[in-house]
């Protein structure tokens, strides 16, 4: 960050010892929760971005459960970055059924589904375990690389209703630059299918290597439609 988050961070360590800041130099967004990862002590993981909000009771309501599990899944809003309003629309449900929750992250992520990082927290041992981290040489989606191998390693899920994560919508952002977003996702399933199948998970690498070829087809649909289109352009 180029603003005062460090003063800001600062002070926080300051008034209470269980706040930790650490600095290191930018190495993009998949290196930074590395780190994070690397250096947490606690037993579980949130992930919250710089421009998104949490619900102050979020941890309160998630540890007041009976019972622990491996995965906590809350429920989101998303709103508009300079109005402040809820955003129509751009809504994609975080929620899963429990038995079939390891296929459909991968057949329906961003199609019914998806899951802003600050809606989970998990299990640290999950990732000390089994020696995972976010793919750093991903563009984007590394989100949804890291879910779906994350959740290949759990057994116990939880979808909490309530809306404790709140997701800001920037016009700037990189969500923006579909054909970044576009080559970031193939990206990311093939790596999971190279994954899945060096781990001889057979129904996984199934699953991967079908989202991998639907999505090869829908980007090969989209670059002869804009191909078409600057042809137009050209001879009008």
């Amino acid at each position: 960050s180029i603003d005062d988050t460090e003063d800001v961070a600062k002070k926080w360590c300051y008034k209470d010892s269980r706040f930790k800041y650490y600095y290191k130099i930018n190495g993009g967004l998949s290196s930074a929760r590395n780190r994070g990862l690397q250096i947490a002590t606690g037993d579980f993981i949130q992930f919250l971005d710089s421009d998104d909000l949490l619900h102050y009771k979020k941890f309160e309501e998630i540890f007041s459960l009976k019972h622990f599990f491996d995965i906590y899944i809350c429920d989101y809003i998303a709103f508009d970055n300079e109005t402040g309003d809820e955003v129509q629309g751009r809504y994609l449900s975080p929620f899963f059924e429990l038995k079939t929750i390891r296929e459909d992250i991968i057949l329906h992520w961003e199609i019914t589904k998806s899951i802003p990082c600050h809606c989970v927290v998990f299990r640290k041992e999950i990732i000390d375990n089994n020696n995972l981290k976010f793919l750093e040489s991903l563009p984007n989606h590394e989100d949804w690389c890291f879910w779906v191998i994350l959740f290949s390693f759990s057994e116990k899920f939880i979808n909490i209703p309530c809306k404790h994560a709140f997701y800001r919508i920037r016009k700037d952002s990189m969500c923006s630059n579909e054909e970044l977003m576009e080559k970031g996702f193939i990206m990311a399933a093939y790596h999971l299918q190279e994954y899945f199948k060096k781990k001889k998970k057979k129904k996984l690498y199934e699953a991967v290597k079908l989202r991998y070829n639907m999505l090869k087809k829908e980007a090969s649909k989209r670059l002869l439609e804009r191909l078409k289109q600057k042809i137009k352009e050209i001879f009008k």
